[in-house]
């Protein structure tokens, strides 16, 4: 790849290669072009499937010579994708073209159109609908250098890069007589419901990136939301465990779980999303205890751009009243707050109360075996208004209860 040898005639029968081998970077610039094709650009949807640009003969220049810089310079509608072309620094000397070189097929690339613009990515999206499948691509690059780079595609969703959607390869310089290099993603699901793909070379000295055979299916104006098939839950001997199963998780990033005692839900957990548009199932245990009440649950959905979304409530029977500890008034309705402890329990009791931050506010040890009641009083008149935990830990076995209340 050159920047740019612009449709060499007929009738000079030295090949393109040769004329490679003969001339640097710099003085490729030099050649003259000669029966130049003017500017076309198409403006159809993308077609699903592969699309290359066979259709396009000689050099077709898409945007005459701009500054790219990092706000970047676009050809759009071009066989329904948009093209932009990214710099390190900021000369107008940076283009985007479709040619056939080095012996290939036509492609899209950018380019600088002197050497002096130092290339650093090409960005393509679709022009009509916008969330796409990309199952491959062909990539070719050049730098001034003549050397092989590690190139890297990206996906992308709502400007951010998706985890997952990313492949490396080792590509040689087009001068040196490099082919496209194809670059598979079908099995990663990670590509699937992008709005966009970057590629990525590095170096002051990249001059040249193209495309070529861009396949990718499933076009669509939305992002595709989570199924969430089921979402139970159970109490068991040790708290309670949460099930729950989901399908078409291609745009979605985490699941927080959150409890919700007096209508107050905080989250207790987070959970990585698998991505796969098969079914995902996942569990997770609340180990806290609680004394003969109903605790609700739900799951806080968070997508890779950003947006959030909530499960149904679910509420599970507690009923450990000889066996966990419980706070009340909850929430507080005046300076005192009771902890109710099992009626089994003997020995010392470790009481650290915190903001949901992790300060410490308060901090004591209670022999529970000397009491003549179950109910222990804890004053808490100078707290301010707000949400505060307390971890309850048994000296003896260890155990730890972790409860909430609101002042």
């Amino acid at each position: 790849m050159r920047q740019p040898i612009r449709n060499i005639p007929s009738v000079i029968t030295i090949s393109l290669k040769k004329i490679l081998q003969n001339y640097s970077f710099k003085n490729l610039l030099l050649i003259v072009s000669i029966g130049f094709v003017s500017v076309r650009a198409y403006s159809d949807t993308p077609v699903n499937g592969i699309t290359d640009f066979n259709s396009y003969v000689g050099w077709n220049d898409l945007t005459g010579p701009q500054t790219a810089g990092t706000t970047g310079l676009t050809a759009a509608n071009v066989q329904g994708y948009n093209f932009t072309l990214f710099s390190l620094n900021n000369i107008p000397d940076c283009g985007i073209g479709i040619e056939a070189f080095t012996g290939q097929t036509p492609m899209v690339y950018g380019f600088s159109n002197s050497g002096q613009s130092y290339l650093s990515s090409l960005k393509i999206s679709s022009n009509g609908l916008r969330y796409f499948d990309l199952n491959a691509v062909d990539i070719s690059m050049d730098n001034a250098a003549f050397t092989q780079r590690d190139v890297t595609l990206t996906g992308y969703r709502n400007g951010n890069p998706v985890p997952g959607a990313t492949l490396t390869m080792t590509l040689g310089a087009a001068t040196s007589g490099a082919l496209l290099t194809n670059y598979s993603v079908a099995t990663n699901n990670a590509f699937k419901n992008i709005d966009a793909f970057v590629i990525s070379v590095p170096g002051t000295d990249v001059g040249a990136i193209g495309v070529d055979n861009i396949n990718a299916v499933n076009f669509t104006d939305v992002a595709l939301p989570l199924t969430l098939v089921s979402f139970t839950g159970q109490a068991v001997s040790d708290g309670v465990l949460l099930n729950w199963k989901t399908a078409n998780e291609v745009n979605t990033q985490a699941f927080q779980v959150q409890r919700g005692l007096n209508n107050i839900f905080s989250t207790i957990g987070t959970i990585t999303a698998g991505n796969s548009s098969n079914s995902n199932t996942y569990s997770y245990t609340d180990y806290f205890s609680y004394a003969n009440e109903n605790v609700f649950y739900r799951l806080k959905i968070t997508d890779r751009d950003g947006q959030t979304s909530f499960s149904p409530v679910i509420a599970i029977k507690v009923n450990m009243v000889n066996k966990s500890y419980s706070l009340f008034p909850n929430p507080l309705t005046g300076n005192i707050l009771y902890i109710k402890i099992p009626s089994a329990h003997v020995g010392s009791l470790r009481v650290t109360v915190s903001t949901m931050s992790g300060k410490i506010v308060e901090k004591q040890i209670i022999r529970t075996d000397g009491l003549t009641s179950n109910q222990i009083p804890l004053t808490v008149r100078t707290l301010p208004p707000g949400v505060y935990q307390v971890q309850l830990t048994e000296e003896e076995t260890g155990k730890v209860t972790v409860l909430q209340f609101v002042k």
